[in-house]
């Protein structure tokens, strides 16, 4: 406890760091839900990093996807989201080329992962469980999906049920090449 002017008050935590991958940013986007995640990773007092290699994904491929990035970039100007980039001759960088060489992960996820594992008590948001699955098993990452975005919302009242339900309906019925996964609670 802290003593201010007579005042006992608990000391402010201090916010753990999310690293997000391409696919959930990419999939509240196409849902026009951004502010969802957005609301979400506030409530838990999440800090929002966005590795450079997946704000360059998601700008890289067509004008559709750069108009993805907008949003993210708007954020990134009032201060919602940081960035950071994977520096040569780092520690981050050794494990993203071992990710990216050994293990085959694309780059968005290899980002996300080296960069939480090089951070204490950092969490990843991705839907890839099938290239991820293994990484945050070895080093115990907290792992966030898009399914358990929405489950959190809703249970925290970030969102209505309606909403929740219309979000995994348009989210489930997308035909991106995302990774259906049952939805779980993680908390």
């Amino acid at each position: 406890m802290i003593e201010h002017e007579g005042m006992r008050k608990e000391p402010e935590q201090k916010k753990r760091v999310i690293f997000n991958d391409t696919d959930v940013l990419s999939s509240f986007l196409c849902v026009n839900s951004f502010k969802t995640v957005l609301d979400v990773f506030e409530h838990k007092r999440y800090k929002m990093v966005v590795p450079l290699v997946v704000l360059d994904e998601l700008k890289a491929t067509s004008i559709t996807r750069q108009l993805l990035a907008k949003p993210i970039e708007a954020e990134i100007r009032k201060g919602t989201i940081n960035t950071e980039d994977i520096m040569f001759g780092t520690k981050e960088f050794d494990t993203y080329m071992e990710f990216k060489n050994q293990q085959g992960l694309g780059d968005g996820e290899a980002a996300a992962l080296s960069l939480a594992i090089h951070t204490p008590q950092a969490a990843i948001a991705s839907n890839n469980l099938r290239d991820v699955k293994r990484a945050v098993e070895d080093y115990h990452l907290e792992l966030w999906t898009v399914p358990d975005i929405i489950h959190y919302a809703k249970e925290h009242n970030i969102i209505t049920e309606n909403r929740a339900s219309v979000l995994w309906k348009r989210w489930y019925s997308m035909d991106a090449g995302f990774h259906i996964i049952p939805m779980r609670s993680i908390y």
